[in-house]
């Protein structure tokens, strides 16, 4: 099994930066003038589609 393994590395990143900011998404609360609240309004909500976008990405490469 030795099998080429394709890593990416700034995929990985960027990865990691969108699952923190889905989570202040999640835990944001009413408060809006957090800057949890801020950040997970309007940055966070991109994470979702890059999840989906790289997921098929990935899933094409193979």
């Amino acid at each position: 099994m030795n099998q080429k393994s394709n890593r990416y590395a700034q995929i990985d990143v960027l990865e990691f930066v969108f699952a923190i900011l889905i989570v202040c998404l999640h835990i944001s609360g009413n408060d809006q003038k957090s800057i949890v609240y801020i950040i997970g309004q309007y940055v966070g909500r991109i994470g979702v589609p890059f999840f989906f976008a790289v997921s098929g990405f990935l899933h094409i490469r193979k």
